[in-house]
């Protein structure tokens, strides 16, 4: 809670605040994934975040749409992101996040999403299956580009109590293929974590895939896809501070899991 709070107040001043000296902090590392060495920056007591996989995700909403549309079904891709990571400075436009996912993770029609989009129809146990592999095998070929990355930095932020909206830059990487954005989020804190959420619209034409159709086009896939995201990050200087005091602990006092 201090640390956005730290945020927002830093918000307000930045219109006249000077320009802040550069931190020695690592260049950007082009390829290597975080690209920017974010555990560094929280040694050098940067407000540094970890995204939690198991509190956070991407719902993809798919369409379908043809002469035949009736005959299928919309469905919700949902991803969790394997490793993310947030800096967040005083100047709105120095702040930054990555996220990787990896696609082989994507799940198709989780219990719930359909629920939660009010989804119109019921397909089949099969009909997901199939959907899932013909995204693996004819849109997205996994074994090919394993990843999704998103890298964002902050256009610029406006505060609210207990909150920030945020106009979002990202750049997008899907087959290989990147996708530069702009859309608005909504930031705010529970307790020490910070979470985002926004919503954004892509074109799977942008990066070179042609939508899956059936039935010569008459039954397809819109190119449009809505994606709505919910990310948590927690602070990174506890998350090491934690592994290295597990790591010291003598075996008989860690918890019986640890040894399988």
């Amino acid at each position: 809670m201090r640390l956005f709070s730290c945020f927002l107040v830093a918000i307000l001043l930045a219109g006249c605040a000077p320009r802040p000296v550069e931190r020695a902090v690592p260049e950007t590392r082009v390829g290597a994934f975080p690209p920017f060495d974010y555990k560094a920056a929280s040694l050098a007591g940067e407000n540094v975040y970890r995204i939690s996989g198991a509190d956070s995700q991407l719902d993809i909403l798919a369409r379908r749409e043809g002469p035949m549309a009736r005959f299928g079904h919309d469905h919700v891709v949902v991803a969790r992101p394997e490793e993310g990571y947030v800096l967040i400075r005083p100047m709105p436009a120095e702040s930054r996040a990555d996220l990787r996912f990896m696609v082989h993770d994507l799940a198709v029609d989780p219990a719930g999403a359909r629920e939660h989009y009010q989804l119109d129809t019921e397909p089949s146990a099969e009909d997901i299956n199939n959907t899932r592999d013909n995204l693996f095998d004819q849109v997205l070929y996994p074994d090919q580009w394993p990843e999704i990355r998103v890298s964002t930095f902050f256009k610029y932020a406006t505060a609210h109590p207990e909150s920030a909206s945020v106009m979002i830059h990202a750049t997008v990487t899907i087959r290989g293929v990147e996708r530069d954005y702009q859309f608005p989020a909504r930031l705010h804190s529970r307790g020490d974590a910070l979470i985002m959420d926004a919503s954004m619209t892509l074109s799977q034409t942008d990066f070179g895939i042609e939508p899956y159709s059936a039935l010569g086009g008459m039954l397809r896939v819109s190119d449009t896809l809505k994606v709505f995201m919910h990310l948590v990050a927690v602070p990174l200087a506890e998350t090491q501070e934690e592994k290295a005091a597990e790591s010291q602990r003598p075996a008989s006092e860690k918890p019986a899991w640890n040894d399988q």
